[in-house]
């Protein structure tokens, strides 16, 4: 039925989207390893949440377009929020009113961006995808951590698995 035709169209359309995925990459980024990592984990960002969201074929084309447009603005405002976090450090006492207010305005532009960008996903996927998208993109998040921690060595001797809710 439906799974054998999804499965026959999931190879193709991975390879379509991890094309894409590394052509978003960011413009004037340094070319090496880190360039390297950004598009791997941006790949397999695209596979995980095309994955989580079930996305059927005509689902994508429509849908990772808009969201990559989404996903360049929302980086541009997060790091404006960066920036602004940074900066508190560095301000007298009479700027920091003015930091407080650069920042809440930044992170009013981030709620305002992601309300513009749910009407317009629910356009392409379902409601109930688009509140999955969100969920998804956090749970990607918390694996993309995970795995570094991994990576980094973690505590000495423990199971990659061992640190899941043993963190008293």
């Amino acid at each position: 039925m439906f799974s054998t035709s999804r499965s026959l169209a999931l190879p193709l359309l991975l390879m379509l989207l991890l094309t894409a995925g590394a052509a978003v990459a960011q413009p004037g980024a340094a070319e090496g390893p880190g360039q390297h990592r950004h598009e791997k984990i941006e790949a397999a960002r695209v596979a995980f949440l095309t994955n989580r969201l079930n996305l059927t074929t005509e689902q994508a084309q429509k849908f990772w377009p808009v969201y990559n447009e989404y996903d360049a603005r929302r980086r541009a405002v997060r790091r404006r929020i960066a920036g602004h976090k940074r900066d508190l450090a560095t301000l007298a006492d009479n700027q920091l009113q003015g930091a407080i207010d650069n920042l809440f305005a930044a992170r009013q532009e981030e709620l305002n961006l992601d309300k513009e960008y749910a009407a317009r996903f629910q356009k392409v996927i379902s409601t109930r995808q688009t509140l999955l998208l969100y969920r998804s993109e956090r749970e990607f998040t918390k694996l993309l951590l995970r795995r570094l921690e991994e990576r980094r060595g973690g505590p000495a001797g423990q199971p990659a698995d061992a640190g899941d809710g043993d963190d008293e």
